[in-house]
């Protein structure tokens, strides 16, 4: 993991000060279309190690999702976007205001159109299916980090939206 990537989940956390004693920090962990099995071992390596890190910098790992796109092997049911929207139409309805909210994406972004989606099996998760979903959600931060190719579209794709996005390619 980069310094700067950890130095930004530390702060994003509050280890480096402003948090509440009271929040919660959440987190959701997406790996996406991994095209071939060699990238497919790679993101599910890349996933452990983020669940690693966040759990080891104070999120309950009952508080730490993971959504695997795992369509390679066997159908997804429900697939990766229902999943992911389910996941954040849930926090919109128990995240409170002094809560922090982190969200990886590992994966590749494309841009078809001038829009990203995150790529999936199925129906892509869109830059507007996430700002859509981020505006509902009443959380202090939500930090969105895109680790692959196509990362830089992400920020562009959820400007408007409560959330700051780290991209990674």
């Amino acid at each position: 993991m980069h310094r700067i990537v950890l130095l930004v989940l530390l702060v994003t956390l509050g280890v480096c000060g402003g948090r509440s004693a009271e929040a919660q920090v959440r987190a959701l962990v997406v790996t996406g279309l991994a095209g071939d099995d060699d990238r497919a071992a790679t993101q599910a390596k890349e996933c452990d190690q983020w669940k690693e890190l966040l759990t080891g910098s104070g999120v309950k790992e009952a508080d730490c999702k993971v959504v695997h796109d795992a369509a390679r092997i066997e159908a997804v049911t429900p697939n990766v976007r229902d999943q992911v929207l389910g996941q954040l139409s849930g926090w919109a309805k128990e995240v409170k205001e002094q809560d922090d909210l982190v969200i990886v994406l590992i994966g590749y972004g494309v841009s078809r159109d001038g829009a990203f989606a995150f790529q999936v099996h199925g129906k892509r998760l869109t830059g507007d299916d996430l700002a859509g979903a981020f505006k509902k959600i009443k959380a202090r931060s939500i930090t969105v980090f895109m680790m692959g190719p196509g990362a830089g579209n992400l920020g562009m794709a959820i400007r408007g939206s409560n959330a700051v996005t780290v991209a990674a390619t």
